[in-house]
Order: C-alpha cells, then sequence, then structure tokens
C-alpha cells in the first residue's frame, strides 16, 4: 500500500490528502486493531519503521524509472539489480525490528 500510494501523490492531493500521512495513519490504525487479535504487532513507532518503509520506495520509483529507459532488457535487468538488493536489504531491516507483545492470549476452546 505505502509504495502504491506514494505513487499516485497527485490523486491524494486533488481530494485534499497527503499520501505519507494518510498512508502511516491507516498504518497506524491497522497496527492498532492487530493488537486486539493478535499477540505480537509492529513497532510503527520505532523512528526505523517508516525511514525503511520510505527507503523502500525510493527503490520501487527507481525501479519504475529504470523500466520505462529505452534500453536493452539486459541493461535493465543490471540497473535493476542493487535496487531490488537495496528494496530486500530494507525489508529484511523492517521483518527484523523489535515488535511490541499485546496482551492477547491465544486460547483453545
Amino acid at each position: 500500500m505505502y509504495l502504491n500510494d506514494l505513487q499516485r501523490s497527485d490523486f491524494y492531493s486533488t481530494i485534499g490528502l497527503d499520501t505519507k500521512q494518510f498512508d502511516q495513519h491507516v498504518i497506524r490504525k491497522t497496527n492498532q486493531s492487530s493488537g486486539t487479535l493478535f499477540p505480537v504487532i509492529l513497532d510503527v513507532d520505532n523512528p526505523q519503521f517508516f525511514n525503511l518503509l520510505d527507503l523502500c520506495a525510493a527503490c520501487n520509483v527507481k525501479l519504475i524509472e529504470v523500466e520505462k529507459e529505452n534500453s536493452s532488457e539486459f541493461s535493465k535487468m543490471l540497473s535493476k539489480l542493487p535496487l531490488y538488493f537495496d528494496m530486500v536489504t530494507n525489508l529484511l531491516k523492517l521483518y527484523f525490528l523489535p515488535t511490541i507483545e499485546t496482551k492477547y492470549i491465544w486460547t483453545e476452546n
């Protein structure tokens, strides 16, 4: 959602929304709701969380730009490899950020 919506900032601004603020609000509310169902949730208040998402979004924009280039598929692939590496690295960093334990306990009935 975050990566796709940032590509459509023009649309969101026409309806009076700041894309990044809107997405961050939705992510926070979704995370808050998840805390009522799951024993762990993301720490979206960790300063690295949205910074890493922003880095992924920047890589995504560059990948789209490379795809639009008028060059060979091989050249495009070579240009994309470091971007894919950066994106995967940042996604792994997101995955390994500390989580927050909720008070929800799974029980068997």
